[in-house]
């Protein structure tokens, strides 16, 4: 059987996506409906200095979109990574996808107020690279009112309900 993938959708960060299991893609893929491919390259634990020194291979792959994830682990204490240093590293991460729709997953970080600072800074770069963005924040708070939990235990990363919700919010920015 002769698989056609049109569009791909490529995955780059931290955790937050790393932990996208195959399951989860094929929800993805089956809420952005026939043609398209997630290309998975997440990795746990990445900062956004990591994830730009793999771009410009993940680059040539030419994705139709790119979904980046990034900004709690900058932001983790023992990382030490000054908020203009990241800030620097995503806007030049995004720029090696110029040809892509670009999406930024803002991070959550509900219980980190140490976040908010890396937050805004994706937020603006956002702003300036055209990126559309998805607030995680909003996005697990939508998922807790519906009565589902957001986080797994350690309050970091996402259940099956929010990648559920993201799979949703990628079809309504994608289609």
């Amino acid at each position: 059987m002769e698989v056609v993938t049109d569009q791909q959708l490529l995955l780059l960060g931290d955790s937050l996506l790393a932990e996208i299991s195959w399951r989860r893609t094929a929800t993805i893929e089956q809420r952005l409906g026939p043609g398209w491919m997630t290309l998975n390259s997440a990795t746990s634990g990445f900062t956004a200095e990591q994830s730009l020194r793999q771009a410009a291979h993940h680059a040539r792959i030419r994705p139709t979109a790119v979904l980046v994830s990034l900004g709690t682990n900058d932001a983790a204490p023992d990382r030490g990574v000054e908020v203009e240093s990241f800030e620097r590293n995503l806007h030049e991460l995004l720029a090696a996808f110029a040809e892509a729709r670009l999406l930024l997953l803002l991070p959550p970080g509900m219980h980190d107020p140490g976040v908010d600072a890396y937050r805004d800074a994706a937020s603006r770069i956002a702003t300036r690279s055209g990126a559309a963005t998805i607030d995680g924040r909003a996005l697990a708070e939508r998922v807790a009112e519906a009565g589902e939990a957001p986080f797994v235990e350690d309050g970091v990363h996402l259940t099956d309900a929010m990648y559920t919700a993201l799979a949703d919010e990628l079809h309504r920015l994608l289609r």
